[in-house]
C-alpha cells in the first residue's frame, strides 16, 4: 500500500506539472468536471484554478444540466478569436 501512495504522488506531481506548462506557455485553460467527488478539492490537487469546477449530479437533470454549460463553455472558446 505505501508503495501505491507513493506512485499516486509521483503520478500527480507529473500530471499537474503537464497541466501548468500547458497553461503557462501556450495559455491553455482546463475545465474539470467530476462525477461523485468534491470538484473544488480534486482540482486544487492539479493546480487547476477552483474558479469554474462542476461537479457532475448522478440525476439525469444534474447531468444534462452539466453538459449544457459544458457546451457553452466550450462554445466560447469557438467565438472568443
Amino acid at each position: 500500500m505505501p508503495g501505491q501512495k507513493a506512485e499516486a504522488l509521483i503520478l500527480l506531481t507529473k500530471v499537474r506539472a503537464m497541466l501548468e506548462r500547458q497553461n503557462n506557455y501556450y495559455g491553455w485553460e482546463f475545465v474539470f468536471l467530476g462525477a461523485n467527488i468534491d470538484a473544488f478539492e480534486t482540482v486544487a490537487l492539479f493546480g487547476i484554478s477552483q474558479t469554474e469546477p462542476s461537479t457532475i449530479m448522478q440525476i439525469s437533470k444534474g447531468r444534462n444540466s452539466s453538459m449544457r454549460w459544458l457546451v457553452k463553455r466550450l462554445a466560447s472558446y469557438a467565438t472568443a478569436k
